[in-house]
């Protein structure tokens, strides 16, 4: 009889059935389950991705900085060529605003119109075109050319002193405006011809003084 039963037991389909909430929830965690793997997947995807950004973002910004400190240094060895050039220059270098004052003057340009500092020159001078220019003529002459042209080579004018003797001087010169056109100021390198200019004037009159005797000459033997 066991025997029998057994036979039967293992020979006939034997249907198991689940109960319907334990089919579903096996489902609903399948289905999380597939979800949190793929869920997975992609946080790893984005988070391999946003690391590759961030370590060329990295590298970009490492390359700025490079950059910058290169720049830096560019721009301070470019200022420290130009403040030796500024200071130990044989020439005066100025930047003057068209109203008629000094905002630099480097030693050369002080020593020039007889100031001890180039500090006390910029605190002294408020209106050049009264207080050393000779003619103040030639201070709008000068302006005038500088806002036609925005340059000026080679021009020549007589200026006082802080002493109150007279100097000649040859100038050349560039306008500096804002983005909008706006004058700001004129920058401006300035050389002493007054040698010059007495060598000229005693040259001419040395001239003159030939072609009197010439004609004096002349007169005689006629």
């Amino acid at each position: 009889v066991y025997y029998a039963s057994l036979k039967r037991w293992t020979s006939e389909q034997v249907e198991l059935k689940l109960p319907m909430w334990l089919s579903v929830a096996g489902l609903v965690a399948a289905v999380v389950l597939l979800m949190s793997i793929a869920g997975a997947f992609v946080l790893k995807h984005q988070v391999r991705a946003r690391t590759m950004e961030l370590r060329q973002a990295n590298e970009k910004l490492e390359h700025h900085i490079i950059e910058l400190r290169e720049t830096e240094n560019a721009l301070r060895q470019s200022e420290e060529k130009y403040r030796s050039i500024f200071e130990n220059s044989v020439m005066g270098i100025f930047r003057t605003t068209p109203d008629g004052r000094y905002l630099s003057v480097n030693p050369a340009g002080a020593r020039m119109w007889g100031y001890a500092s180039p500090e006390a020159m910029v605190q002294s001078i408020t209106d050049m075109g009264r207080q050393i220019y000779v003619d103040p003529r030639d201070r709008e002459r000068f302006k005038d050319v500088m806002e036609k042209n925005g340059y000026v080579e080679g021009f020549e004018a007589e200026f006082f002193t802080k002493d109150g003797s007279k100097i000649w001087a040859s100038m050349n010169a560039r306008a500096v405006r804002d983005d909008s056109g706006t004058m700001l100021y004129y920058e401006a390198t300035s050389e002493n011809i007054t040698k010059r200019k007495i060598a000229e004037r005693e040259l001419s009159e040395y001239r003159l003084h030939l072609e009197d005797l010439v004609r004096e000459r002349t007169q005689e033997l006629e």
